[in-house]
């Protein structure tokens, strides 16, 4: 992750994230053997310890209450500017064909839709999607891609995502 916040989606490779791990590049390659396998794995760890806070926090059920907690939550995760930033060079990145992480960021936003729709969206894939989508948009707020962003655009963020999930 560091690698994509400080430097982009283009200083990433095998090697480099190999030495910054200070392993050789045979052993990363012996449990990733590609470039595409090591950002599966990476989103897969994103998504499982994300799931784990929000289980931790609000159980497997989820109540009217709980919903409005569990935005506020979402949405914070995706106001950190580091965050943000990785997410831009990934969704860059992964926009082209041949990028290796394209299969990795797509299996991580059909889990994600699948968790949105089942928690947020009273399982409706649509609903879901806008609710993925208008979270995803914030980061560009947050990655200071459409301006600073202030309160007030992030209470209209949270607005929005409050009556798309109630």
């Amino acid at each position: 992750m560091a690698i994509l916040a400080d430097e982009g989606r283009s200083a990433l490779s095998m090697r480099r994230v190999s030495s910054q791990m200070g392993i050789s590049l045979s052993n990363l390659q012996h449990y990733f053997p590609t470039l595409g396998d090591l950002m599966a794995a990476s989103a897969d760890r994103v998504l499982d310890e994300s799931l784990a806070r929000l289980h931790d926090q609000f159980g497997p059920d989820l109540n009217a209450a709980d919903l409005v907690a569990l935005v506020d939550h979402l949405l914070d995760t995706h106001r950190d500017p580091q965050t943000a930033v990785v997410f831009v060079e990934l969704w860059a990145s992964a926009s082209r064909p041949s990028d290796p992480g394209r299969e990795a960021m797509q299996r991580f936003y059909d889990r994600y839709l699948a968790l949105v729709a089942a928690q947020l969206a009273g399982d409706d894939p649509g609903r879901a999607l806008g609710i993925v989508l208008i979270l995803e948009g914030s980061a560009v707020l947050a990655a200071g891609i459409a301006g600073e962003g202030s309160e007030a655009q992030w209470w209209a963020v949270r607005d929005a995502l409050v009556r798309l999930a109630t």
